[in-house]
């Protein structure tokens, strides 16, 4: 959905799309949104975090033999190696129209630097017991009663004990009474607002219409498209149980 307008007296449309790296899903869907702004209003480049210069993908466009390609590409995006823009750009037969966002140097050097914080995350690991128990006891002396217990439900949503529902509508709570205003925190609004909403749905009536509609559409699409809309609507559901 659109979180934000801007217009700066400027001839041309700027989209940003916000990304889930690495997840199949949600490339799929930047496709999607790439395909439906480019028939909108041409895409001239689309500029891609994490990357620099041209983005080449004739490495795949370039393969003649159709199911090797498509082998390759969801290979790729199953192991969160391809972006929904790559997609686009393989799909559209346009292996030029990315451009990386980032200065080259100062992006390598970040890279560099990352990469020897994940060579010594053992030797950090070691070190972690030891901070943890010193936060335990600085909690304990600083921490009010309320931010005890706001560090204690985190600590049970991060490890999967509670539902995000509790959590979040704790936290909306607490900050209500303490008079912070959440217009500044607009996506966690949202998702209290949802929760509230979601009490009202009937989802036992909710799964039998959509009963209804997939025997239904298994009598009217191909077998290879109802196939696909299974495989979409598990992923949404598996995606959504993660999110609790």
């Amino acid at each position: 959905h659109v979180t934000e307008t801007m217009y700066n007296g400027q001839s041309k449309t700027v989209v940003t799309i916000q990304d889930l790296h690495s997840h199949r899903q949600t490339q799929e869907n930047i496709n999607s949104i790439l395909k439906i702004l480019d028939k909108k209003y041409g895409i001239k480049n689309i500029w891609l975090e994490g990357a620099s210069g041209d983005v080449d993908t004739s490495w795949i466009t370039k393969i003649q033999d159709k199911a090797q390609k498509e082998n390759i590409i969801k290979s790729l995006l199953d192991g969160g190696k391809l972006t929904g823009a790559e997609l686009f750009s393989i799909q559209s037969n346009r292996p030029n129209v990315i451009k990386g966002l980032e200065n080259k140097k100062v992006y390598l050097k970040n890279f560099k630097r990352l990469n020897e914080i994940y060579n010594k995350k053992e030797e950090i690991a070691k070190y972690l017991p030891q901070i943890r128990a010193i936060l335990e006891v600085k909690t304990e002396k600083y921490y009010s009663r309320q931010n005890r217990k706001i560090n204690d439900l985190r600590s049970k949503y991060v490890n999967s004990e509670i539902k995000s529902d509790r959590y979040f509508n704790h936290i909306v709570r607490t900050a209500s009474r303490a008079g912070i205003n959440f217009s500044n925190y607009k996506e966690i609004a949202k998702y209290v607002y949802l929760t509230e909403k979601k009490k009202g749905i009937k989802f036992e009536k909710v799964k039998k219409e959509i009963n209804e509609i997939l025997k239904e559409l298994k009598e009217t699409v191909s077998y290879q498209e109802y196939k696909n809309i299974i495989e979409k609507a598990n992923n949404k559901e598996t995606d959504r149980q993660k999110r609790g």
